[in-house]
């Protein structure tokens, strides 16, 4: 052999390799495992009174399916950050989503009335769903000026406390 030929031989294999690497790359792109769709649902919870953020809200998205025996409800939780913006992600997949009844989110806080809204059925090409501003109200109870009242002293309780007299 001459050293071309050899020198041929060695360029022949090496171009082999690279296209037997590049196609072992492009099945295992195409084959690996999907990526989830993720339904997301963006937004903003204020303060009804004061049009300000409110944080630490918790968030339940839920997407509920007619069954044969009973409803079946796929949920997901989030809570809302310090400037009251959340995203909430449901992973089953807007084909799977197409098929719900009802998807809605549930807000709620302690010391403010619990809200619930209706979200529409998702539409694939958009990455995400944006929800115009929630806003909550304060609870009842707490709409009463001053702080609360204290409560009454307890009596017969603590080792110091005389025990209740019998007549």
């Amino acid at each position: 052999m001459t050293d071309g030929t050899v020198a041929h031989r060695c360029v022949a294999v090496l171009v082999l390799g690279v296209l037997v690497l590049g196609a072992m790359v492009l099945v295992s792109v195409g084959c690996g495992p999907k990526k989830p769709e993720l339904f997301r649902v963006r937004g903003r919870i204020l303060d009804a009174e004061m049009k300000q953020p409110l944080a630490g809200v918790r968030l339940v998205l839920r997407a509920t399916f007619p069954a044969d025996v009973g409803k079946t409800t796929l949920k997901s939780f989030g809570v809302t950050r310090a400037d009251g913006s959340y995203d909430v992600d449901l992973s089953e997949g807007f084909a799977v989503l197409r098929e719900a009844g009802e998807i809605g989110l549930d807000a709620a806080k302690p010391g403010y009335s619990p809200v619930s809204v209706g979200v529409p059925v998702p539409i694939r090409s958009a990455p995400f769903f944006r929800m115009g501003d929630i806003v909550m109200t304060r609870s009842a109870g707490l709409l009463r000026e001053g702080p609360p009242p204290a409560p009454p002293p307890a009596r017969g309780l603590f080792r110091d406390d005389p025990p209740p007299r019998r007549r």
